[in-house]
């Protein structure tokens, strides 16, 4: 009996050693106190809360329904290290104002995503090691183009702030303190806002813009202005009571335990945050130069083919005028003439008057063949001028023809009394006078253009014949003999 009883203490004992020792090598290897083990034995599982749209702090991906990120990985990984289970509450309804509360009313045990200051320090604790740093930005719209080349140039503008974040109180005080601001529940608010042209610009965690503007593809906006001067530091954040320091305290060993760099590097391919974004933006640039460039030299292209077409159209619309205008004068042709009376009902309600003038010969005889010219120039500016609602021919040599719906009394011997006044030239008067056979279109209405033509000239020699200077209406006595010279139908 004795030894049986004494095999049995041995062996209590030899067991009592055993875990001893294990309870010593385990304490060995805990980073964490015993009475911290038991805190967070006695918490259960660490309710987490987090920004769903805040990358790369945090993000919730829809498709894959869980959640991802800097603050994410870092939590999973002081998790491991720790030993304890977390779990991330989720609620689309809850802004970031609102997950601050929850911090503020001891509803959650940790906030990650939240930047450290000042005025969170009230009512929370952060860890002393941060997760992240990065820098606040002035957003604005591409299509504004606003230059910003200090901070405190943005207090010219419209502000957006997103209510609750850690710039505005720095803002607020030292730049806008005179400033038009509006504020939002959440960035895609403010974005939205700054598209439709409400606001100007608007502030945002540089790193989390960044972010977006690959993965939501917010092309629409840029970067204005690095705040490099105000730094945003990243830690997990704890209710301001007895649990949420010692928690904090807790977090902040497994905090130092894990290699931030590597999983902030892992998250932008091992390119900083900002070699990330000008990499980018600097490919942007170049393809936007050569689109630019290709557009200017299309532009160029079109531009000289327009010149070009617009060149041989002015050149074809000369030629077309020229073909049709009197190179000495300046009046139309008889080319001008029957284009403009193409159809015979264009000369209904028209007097036709052939003018012809008398003496011209001595003119070029006496003067020379420019003062002949000038008298020509001179006769033509008088007619255009007594008759500008009318349309006047230079038929060749020195006959004109003018056609014009004036009813006017002594039309005619008023076209007579202005050829018949002198025109100088070299200091010399030069006199001419004129025959003119005339006749009311209305009164040959079988009668074509040519005809007309012909009738009014043949007025004219008779007139001419009589004893020159003279008018003469085409009447019934001169058709018969016409008709024989005309050799067709009158």
């Amino acid at each position: 009996m004795r030894k049986a009883y004494k095999a049995k203490v041995i062996l209590m004992i030899f067991i009592i050693i055993q875990m001893l020792n294990t309870s010593i090598v385990f304490s060995e290897n805990d980073i964490l106190t015993p009475d911290e083990r038991a805190f967070l034995n006695e918490l259960g599982e660490i309710q987490m809360i987090v920004d769903d749209d805040y990358a790369p702090i945090s993000h919730f991906d829809i498709q894959d329904k869980e959640h991802s990120g800097i603050a994410v990985e870092a939590m999973k990984q002081v998790s491991e290290i720790l030993d304890f289970e977390f779990t991330i509450i989720r609620d689309e309804l809850l802004t970031w104002s609102d997950k601050l509360d929850m911090i503020k009313n001891n509803e959650a045990h940790v906030l990650g995503g939240a930047s450290v200051n000042a005025e969170r320090l009230e009512y929370g604790y952060f860890t002393d090691e941060n997760y992240f740093r990065t820098n606040y930005a002035i957003i604005g719209s591409v299509d504004n183009h606003i230059s910003i080349r200090k901070l405190s140039d943005i207090a010219k503008y419209r502000i957006g702030l997103i209510k609750e974040t850690g710039i505005n109180t720095i803002l607020l005080e030292n730049v806008l303190a005179n400033t038009s601001i509006q504020y939002f529940d959440t960035m895609d608010d403010a974005l939205l806002s700054l598209k439709n042209n409400e606001i100007d610009l608007v502030t945002d965690n540089e790193a989390v813009f960044i972010d977006e503007y690959f993965n939501d593809q917010r092309f629409d906006f840029e970067i204005l202005y690095s705040v490099n001067d105000i730094v945003k530091e990243y830690a997990f954040f704890t209710p301001k009571t007895e649990g949420g320091l010692k928690l904090s305290k807790i977090l902040n060993k497994g905090m130092k335990e894990i290699d931030m760099d590597l999983i902030v590097s892992n998250r932008y391919q091992n390119k900083s945050i900002f070699t990330y974004y000008k990499d980018y933006t600097e490919e942007l640039r170049r393809e936007n130069e050569m689109r630019s460039l290709l557009l200017i030299t299309l532009s160029f292209i079109v531009l000289i083919i327009l010149v070009v077409i617009i060149i041989i159209k002015l050149k074809n619309n000369q030629l077309a005028i020229m073909a049709k205008t009197d190179n000495l004068t300046k009046l139309k042709n008889r080319n001008a003439l029957f284009e403009d009376y193409n159809k015979r009902e264009k000369l209904n309600g028209k007097n036709v008057y052939f003018i012809d003038l008398d003496d011209f010969k001595f003119i070029n005889d006496n003067y020379g063949h420019d003062a002949g010219d000038e008298v020509l120039k001179g006769v033509s500016k008088r007619l255009s001028e007594f008759a500008p609602k009318s349309n006047i021919y230079r038929m060749g040599g020195d006959e004109f023809l003018l056609i014009t719906e004036s009813n006017e009394k002594n039309f005619g011997e008023k076209l007579l009394e202005i050829i018949q006044q002198p025109i100088v030239y070299e200091k010399q008067e030069c006199k001419v006078r004129a025959s003119i056979g005339y006749l009311e279109a209305d009164d040959f209405l079988e009668s074509e253009l040519n005809q007309i033509i012909n009738l009014s000239d043949y007025a004219m020699l008779e007139a001419k014949s009589t004893g020159k200077n003279i008018i003469l209406k085409v009447n019934v006595d001169m058709i018969e003999r016409f008709k024989n010279l005309l050799g067709q139908k009158i």
